[in-house]
């Protein structure tokens, strides 16, 4: 998650932990268009934009500005609140905020129930109903039967969840799973099949499985390997 250097000068940029960005690995680094090595300033979950004299991120919802020397690609002291309850997506670490090299601050108020409302909609985009309640899900993906739902919600530890439309409620098939693509259904249904993240000795590692889609079941690894996969239906 870079920015475009201001000016010709450095550029702040997030390197985040897939295995776990709210870790201590993932920092906010600086780097530069003349090929100069890249220094980290400091941790963070989320991206960071600088303005002269200041670095800016959302930590724990408040907007910060730490003091920056753009000269020296140093930090220094605490950061102070600029603006509280700004909004932050989780699904690219990324502050929702921008601001000009004059210091002019545009940012997104973050409210309370935020997230997506499942809803189903006709071909002609007219909406016919809504399924449960407001969540964080994302990567919907219908059974083959048309009667239920799988989602994926959780950060950093998500979880495949499967929601029961008819009766607008959903349950978690997952414990603690780290899905990465979106899962995807068996012909008949029966089965979901979803990549999972796992910690090998302190090493990442990846694996395919499948698990019952009614949570009756002991897990089925497929395949494991260092390197991320993916899983497709085409």
């Amino acid at each position: 998650l870079p920015g475009f250097p201001r000016g010709g000068g450095r550029c702040p940029f997030l390197a985040a932990a897939h295995r776990n960005p709210k870790s201590d690995e993932s920092g906010i680094h600086v780097g530069s268009l003349d090929g100069a090595h890249p220094r980290r300033l400091m941790s963070s979950y989320g991206s960071a934009e600088s303005v002269p004299g200041w670095l800016l991120s959302v930590r724990d919802g408040n907007l910060t500005a730490t003091p920056f020397d753009e000269d020296r690609a140093t930090v220094s002291g605490e950061g102070a609140r600029v603006a509280a309850q700004v909004n932050f997506d989780t699904g690219v670490w990324r502050g929702v905020f921008t601001v000009s090299r004059t210091g002019i601050l545009a940012y997104q108020i973050a409210r309370e129930g935020s997230g997506g409302q499942l809803t189903w909609l006709d071909l002609s985009g007219h909406v016919l109903g809504t399924v449960g309640e407001r969540s964080e899900s994302y990567a919907l993906r219908l059974s083959p039967d048309g009667r239920r739902a799988s989602g994926i919600q959780g950060d950093p530890n998500s979880d495949v969840w499967i929601y029961e439309l008819e009766r607008g409620v959903r349950a978690r098939l997952t414990p603690n799973a780290q899905i990465l693509p979106s899962p995807l259904w068996s012909p008949d249904g029966s089965e979901i099949l979803f990549v999972g993240g796992l910690s090998v000795a302190d090493k990442p590692e990846y694996a395919i499985a499948t698990l019952p889609a009614y949570g009756a079941g002991e897990k089925k690894i497929i395949v494991r390997s260092p390197v991320r996969m993916e899983a497709n239906d085409r």
